[in-house]
């Protein structure tokens, strides 16, 4: 698991953002599937990841769209702290 989110190109070379992505989508997963967070809140983060990495592999073809495709994963980057840190994960989830 630490292999995924460190970020030594002399080792790893640029991989890690492209496994970071993929770990990301697997917990929204895991907090969609607990009811840990809002569902809405879930699902963005389900839909985000996945665009972010469509709009990267867009730049590497020279379709500059990639600009455009972060929204979704910006919009669940910015409300899931705010949210964690005024709401909490649900109590009646984990007692």
């Amino acid at each position: 698991m630490a292999r995924l989110v460190s970020c030594e190109p002399e080792k790893h070379g640029c991989g890690s953002q492209r496994e970071a992505r993929l770990v990301l989508v697997f917990l929204c997963v895991l907090m969609y599937r607990a009811q840990l967070i809002p569902r809405w809140l879930a699902v963005s983060g389900l839909i985000g990841y996945p665009i972010l990495a469509a709009g990267t592999i867009a730049e590497i073809f020279g379709i500059h769209i990639g600009l455009y495709l972060t929204i979704p994963g910006f919009f669940f980057e910015v409300v899931m702290p705010f949210w964690l840190i005024f709401k909490g994960f649900k109590p009646e989830v984990y007692r």
